[in-house]
């Protein structure tokens, strides 16, 4: 992504996860999705409706319901829909839930890769 004031960060965002996540390089992995400045989002949220950027945007202008939604924005992006996105909303200065989150996906991946050669 480029830097451009006129572009609508997330929108970019957006149409380069779609681009990513349904190139046929990617087509047998499961995604691992960061939505990263959940604290700044949470304060923004607070006084910029989400209609500014999604004017189709109809529901209330919370962090809970704004982020649901922008989840699914990005969820919907993948064409195929039986690859399942693991999405986690974070903040990369807290760094007790950077480390949980890096434990976890490593857990994961031992896992999935115990699954696919038989010890598991």
């Amino acid at each position: 992504m480029r830097e451009d004031t006129s572009t609508n960060r997330l929108k970019d965002a957006l149409h380069l996860f779609r681009w990513i996540g349904n190139n046929d390089l990617f087509t047998k992995v499961q995604m691992i999705l960061f939505l990263n400045k959940r604290d700044i989002f949470a304060e923004k949220i607070g006084n910029v409706p989400l209609t500014v950027c999604f004017p189709n945007y109809r529901f209330k202008s919370d962090y809970k319901n704004a982020t649901a939604y922008i989840k699914r924005k990005f969820e919907v992006q993948i064409t195929d829909r039986t690859k399942f996105i693991y999405t986690h909303l974070t903040c990369a200065t807290d760094t007790d839930q950077v480390q949980f989150l890096m434990n976890s996906i490593t857990d994961m991946i031992i896992a999935e890769n115990f699954k696919q050669t038989g010890v598991l």
